[in-house]
């Protein structure tokens, strides 16, 4: 008695995952996709709220003065409060 996979037997194997993952995939990379944009919209969401925290804190600020050197301070003192 031999034990073992046919060759058509394999082929038929392969043929279905083929189909699975042509079906998952556009599925997921949606889903990656929504993840990105959700991440995105919290985080403009979060600059927001900091640069208004900082209006309100000091009334000589101006938002165009932001650059990448003083964001992280207006970030942290925001996600502290």
């Amino acid at each position: 008695m031999k034990k073992g996979f046919t060759l058509v037997e394999l082929l038929a194997v392969i043929v279905i995952l083929a189909v699975i993952l042509a079906i998952a995939v556009p599925g997921i990379s949606n889903m990656i996709d929504n993840s990105k944009r959700s991440a995105f919209d919290s985080n403009a969401k979060l600059v927001l709220k900091g640069i208004e925290f900082k209006r309100l804190e000091d009334d000589g600020f101006n938002p165009l003065d932001i650059n990448e050197t003083n964001i992280n301070s207006l970030l942290n003192r925001c996600v502290k409060l």
